[in-house]
């Protein structure tokens, strides 16, 4: 959503001091010519804006980016034009990856409650990929070790390093003291 207002502004020719009802009406008319969305579409993704994923849909023989989306298409009911939005691509690459799961596991995936559930919202910054993404959540934000995290994600630990430390060398991740809590220091994380 960030990207639709950025190029909406870079495209518009709206001013400044124009009234906000006149900006709005330039939004939603780029929103549905640009994207296909409409006024119900907007206000659906504004509300969902906290959808949560378990981190388990991620343990399958699937790639990351597979599951996701065949997650957010079978358990959430979402259309590859939200889903391309929500994870800031484009809808024909979350339609090549949901096809790409289905024939790798054409079975649903069966109901999970995980307590460890991704908000959506993180797979947007394509700074990270899905994985790394996933990794650098369940480390920094609950605190997980990288052993109990490859039992959970079915996924060898030094495996889960590599993607910890290639995370951390393109960003890192510090806590509410300033203190790193997952980075690169000495060749370490």
């Amino acid at each position: 959503m960030r990207r639709d207002i950025s190029a909406w502004m870079r495209h518009s020719k709206s001013k400044p001091n124009e009234p906000i009802e006149a900006l709005f009406e330039s939004f939603l008319r780029y929103m549905k010519e640009e994207r296909g969305l409409d006024i119900e579409d907007i206000a659906r993704l504004v509300d969902e804006k906290d959808i949560t994923v378990p981190i388990t849909v991620f343990a399958l023989d699937i790639s990351p980016s597979e599951a996701l989306c065949k997650y957010l298409k079978e358990n959430r009911g979402l259309s590859f034009r939200k889903i391309g939005v929500f994870l800031n691509r484009d809808e024909r690459s979350a339609w090549t990856s949901y096809q790409r799961a289905q024939k790798k596991h054409p079975e649903p995936f069966p109901s999970m409650d995980d307590a460890l559930a991704i908000p959506v919202s993180i797979f947007t910054q394509r700074d990270l990929s899905i994985l790394e993404h996933v990794v650098s959540f369940a480390l920094t934000r609950t605190g997980m070790s990288i052993p109990a995290l490859s039992r959970l994600l079915c996924k060898h630990p030094s495996a889960l390093h590599t993607v910890a430390k290639r995370a951390a060398k393109k960003q890192s991740f510090t806590n509410e003291g300033g203190n790193i809590v997952m980075g690169v220091r000495d060749g370490r994380i």
